[in-house]
């Protein structure tokens, strides 16, 4: 007796999602948050990227954590 496996229908978003680049691709115009390295944040608009992750932001808002260190065991 074959069972039939009910799937439920994929988002719209999803089913053009192939790539990472692809998802980017998608978040054009949008609002985006980007978390960068030595705990740099950046959210803005997404206007344009490259392969390599350049990316084009304008009404940019920038975080930067910084993290104070004990001198004697270099804990935070």
């Amino acid at each position: 007796m074959a069972t039939e496996q009910q799937q439920a229908p994929v988002p719209a978003i999803t089913s053009n999602v192939e790539e990472p680049l692809d998802l980017i691709r998608l978040s054009l115009d949008e609002r985006i948050y980007v978390k960068m390295r030595n705990d740099r944040e950046v959210r803005g608009r997404l206007h344009a990227f490259d392969q390599h992750l350049n990316m084009i932001l304008s009404q940019v808002e920038e975080t930067v954590t910084t993290v104070e260190l004990d001198e004697e065991n270099f804990e935070e």
